[in-house]
């Protein structure tokens, strides 16, 4: 239709100027008419096939989303809180559908449809809208690229994170550990931002097991390598919060049409140069000082001999690409853990007394941490699982969209939906976590036969599961383990006087804090 009216126009013995106001209302027409089907059409078609099925809806209300988050957060203490109240209420539902923004999902909230779900997703499902996403500000990383380049990647990856590997960086990340202790400023001990200055922290251990060197003190254009890409990171996700996104998809960004997307582009580039002359420094490095042992190192150079496996399609572009995509998998998401277990720790003088007893029984300051050390802090691993339930920091994980019709246990998924699993949604659910309102570590140590996480472990999912679950969870638990063992240990947390813990979606959406979390840090030791 749209070509005929086109051609009409073209073929017409209208005036040039006419011609040319004609085309440009048919083109406004033509985007009008697309805004309309995705935020109203679209919606409710996908609600009515689901709606079919007993599936119900669970719709943020209002135009601007951001604004109704932080009114559900002021009000409940949780942007997300009709979801979590859903799940309390309809704790048998297998599914719900959501939105975020324009954007509508069925997001599943049930151990067995998720199971079934991840079982398929090879299969029947393509990436969803939010790794269009991920490519802009990643490229070409693991998260994006095709199922046979995934599976070998994924292979690369695997041969760093074992039992071996992680042992041997095991005394660098109490190095860092112990670093960010020390480095924190006497200026910060009355108003320190956990949630800024601990993206260092994970930053710096990200960079280092994936360069296989400190990396911190490295500079691109006057800011450390580990601030330049962080707030690189945090930029991206902001731009593709727009409008223009929305209505051209993330790869707009790349056409370079506004100010802020031709600094990210450029920033990019500029990132990009800095990390291929790191990668040529360590090429030439592996050339004189050829290994006689197998054993790998860093993921950097694992990736540089996975260079030659054509199944790869591996480049010093798809190099940096992962390691943009790891820098920001194991920064935001693990420091954002840390920084939600100090309020805890700040606000629980119970749990806190709890936890430095346990550490303190196996462990003092000065002497080096090891695995079979930091094993033994139980609680402290309960504690951590407790605040990922919580706080569900990346509360919806999958994000895939059906290729074609196909059926999860009895539910009909229809062609084109994008599909999540729901963690935050099912760690509300009473049918799975008892007492989900209470905060309480010790459930995660206990046999209750009442909680069914005990014996499915598609109910506890912030690392996703199945065949694509992240391989980098136990450096993320590890890392978050060794921090706060040290953070314990070395100072009491104060909070802000009248400070309120009120969860919203923050830029990069994750949920932090509405109200600055400056602790005070007195030091005990």
């Amino acid at each position: 239709m749209l070509l005929i009216l086109l051609g009409s126009i073209f073929y017409s013995d209208y005036s040039y100027f006419v011609k040319g106001l004609l085309l440009a209302v048919l083109v406004l027409l033509y985007f009008v008419a697309r805004f309309v089907y995705k935020i109203v059409i679209a919606p409710i078609l996908l609600a009515r096939f689901y709606k079919k099925q007993g599936i119900q809806t669970c719709y943020f209300k209002g135009s601007d989303p951001i604004k109704t988050w932080d009114e559900l957060a002021i009000k409940h203490g949780d942007s997300l809180y009709p979801w979590t109240e859903f799940s309390n209420k309809n704790p048998d539902a297998p599914a719900v559908l959501i939105n975020l923004g324009p954007l509508v999902r069925l997001q599943l909230v049930n151990p067995a449809y998720i199971k079934e779900f991840l079982s398929k997703e090879f299969e029947l499902y393509r990436k969803g809208p939010m790794f269009e996403i991920f490519e802009v500000c990643f490229g070409d990383a693991i998260a994006v690229v095709p199922p046979e380049q995934w599976k070998a990647r994924r292979r690369i990856y695997s041969e760093a994170f074992h039992f071996d590997f992680l042992k041997d960086y095991l005394p660098k990340i109490e190095d860092q550990a112990i670093r960010f202790c020390n480095n924190v400023h006497p200026s910060k001990m009355d108003s320190m931002d956990i949630f800024k200055l601990s993206k260092y922290f994970t930053g710096a251990i990200a960079s280092e097991i994936f360069f296989g060197q400190d990396i911190t003190d490295e500079k691109i254009e006057g800011e450390t390598i580990i601030k330049f890409l962080t707030d690189y990171c945090d930029r991206t996700i902001g731009l593709l919060r727009s409008v223009w996104v929305f209505l051209f998809g993330p790869k707009i960004i790349n056409r370079k049409l506004t100010k802020a997307h031709r600094e990210m582009v450029r920033r990019r580039a500029v990132f990009k140069k800095a990390c291929k002359e790191i990668i040529a420094k360590k090429e030439e490095a592996m050339k004189k000082n050829e290994r006689t042992s197998a054993k790998k190192t860093d993921l950097l150079e694992i990736f540089i001999k996975a260079k030659s496996d054509p199944g790869t399609k591996l480049t010093d572009e798809g190099i940096i690409s992962e390691f943009i995509g790891f820098f920001f998998a194991g920064t935001d998401t693990t420091s954002y853990l840390i920084s939600h277990a100090c309020y805890f720790i700040a606000s629980r003088p119970d749990i806190t007394k709890r936890l430095r007893d346990e550490i303190s029984s196996h462990w003092s300051l000065g002497k080096p941490l090891t695995f079979d050390i930091i094993n033994k802090f139980e609680y402290l691993h309960a504690f951590l699982k407790e605040v990922h339930r919580w706080v569900s920091i990346a509360f919806n994980t999958g994000d895939r969209q059906a290729t074609k019709d196909h059926k999860i246990l009895d539910l009909t998924i229809q062609k084109g939906t994008n599909v999540v699993i729901g963690f935050r949604t099912m760690s509300f659910n009473p049918k799975f976590f008892k007492n989900p309102y209470e905060f309480d570590p010790d459930r995660f140590l206990r046999k209750d036969p009442e909680e069914k996480f005990n014996s499915d472990p598609f109910t506890w999912v912030p690392f996703s599961a199945g065949r694509a679950n992240c391989l980098g969870q136990h450096v993320a638990m590890a890392e978050s383990r060794v921090i706060m063992a040290h953070i314990l240990m070395r100072y009491d947390l104060i909070l802000p006087e009248n400070f309120e813990y009120k969860l919203h979606v923050g830029e990069i959406g994750f949920l932090v804090p509405m109200q600055p979390m400056l602790l005070k840090l007195k030091p005990r030791v």
